[in-house]
């Protein structure tokens, strides 16, 4: 059995630098960011981002920070605010000892990525890993990456409906965890 698994959300708490890469651009603009506990529940809500900035008055500004957003998000300096969650090393331990674990990622940045997993000591645990595009963010885009690999009985585990419509669409048991980019209610509309 092989376990397919998301990183962002799930094995690594990327809060930080979502926050500081959000609340960079609306200073450097002139903008009060909304407060990193609401500006988290607005993303886990899946507020769309133009929302997000209107809460501030920046909606107008949605074109800039898009780009803002692309151009700082996967870079060594933001990069080093990642964190691992709790026990992710054990867990994975755990799990290398049974299942293939290939990771499934759709970070732009592939060296970037790898270079994070090594600083984080959590590369060793995969025996695959896959990554994608943010264009392909869709579950579609995960699809398209691992079909060929993935077999009925395999586990997609992830933290937003992207990775549980990706394992289902692959007749794969999906597993939803509740410390990423969704709220319990999203997830369980997903039937994980």
């Amino acid at each position: 059995m092989q376990i397919f698994i998301d990183l962002d959300g799930v094995l690594i708490d990327t809060s930080d630098r979502s926050y500081s890469v959000y609340a960079t651009f609306l200073h450097e603009a002139g903008y009060m960011p909304l407060n990193k506990p609401d500006y988290l529940a607005c993303k886990r809500s899946k507020m769309p981002v133009e929302e997000i900035l209107k809460k501030t008055g920046a909606g107008d500004r949605f074109t800039d920070f898009i780009a803002a957003w692309n151009m700082h998000i996967e870079t060594p300096e933001a990069i080093v605010q990642d964190k691992l969650f709790p026990h992710t090393q054990e867990v994975l331990e755990k799990l290398r000892k049974h299942f293939l674990i290939t990771l499934l990622s759709l970070r732009k940045n592939e060296d970037l990525a790898l270079k994070e997993l090594a600083d984080l000591g959590i590369q060793k645990y995969f025996a695959h890993h896959h990554f994608g595009k943010e264009e392909s963010a869709r579950h579609e885009g995960k699809v398209t990456i691992i079909k060929d690999l993935a077999k009925p009985g395999d586990v997609m585990i992830g933290d937003s409906e992207t990775d549980i419509r990706t394992g289902k669409a692959l007749g794969l048991i999906t597993i939803a965890v509740g410390s990423g980019w969704r709220t319990p209610e999203l997830l369980q509309a997903e039937s994980p």
